[in-house]
């Protein structure tokens, strides 16, 4: 498979997840973001402005998915702090999986909905 191609797969699910993220109109949604070396989260409400973030540069751990639940148990401490008991979770064309996966899995540790 081309490079082409695969990011054409990667477009295709980007605007399919945040078309339905955005139809259901939540009041947050959680993005994820990852790049080669790092991962990546922000809150943001209707309006589109950032209610919250966290990346895991400085962080200690033992692997990336470490690191990303580590992000995501990051980010619901500070979702608590806010009152934000619930979001929706835009997984922004990554497949559900490994970083993106852990994540959620640390969200939801922190006990805020997705």
């Amino acid at each position: 498979m081309s490079q082409k191609q695969i990011e054409q797969k990667y477009l295709r699910r980007k605007h399919k997840t945040n078309t339905v993220v955005k139809q259901n109109q939540p009041d947050f949604r959680l993005v994820a973001n990852k790049s080669n070396l790092y991962t990546y989260a922000q809150v943001l409400d209707q309006t589109g402005s950032i209610v919250a973030q966290a990346f895991d540069k400085g962080l200690k751990r033992a692997n990336k998915i470490d690191w990303a639940k580590q992000v995501g148990i990051a980010i619901a401490k500070v979702l608590k702090e806010k009152g934000v008991k619930a979001v929706a979770f835009d997984r922004n064309g990554y497949k559900y999986h490994w970083r993106i996966q852990a994540i959620a899995e640390g969200v939801r540790e922190g006990w805020v909905s997705i």
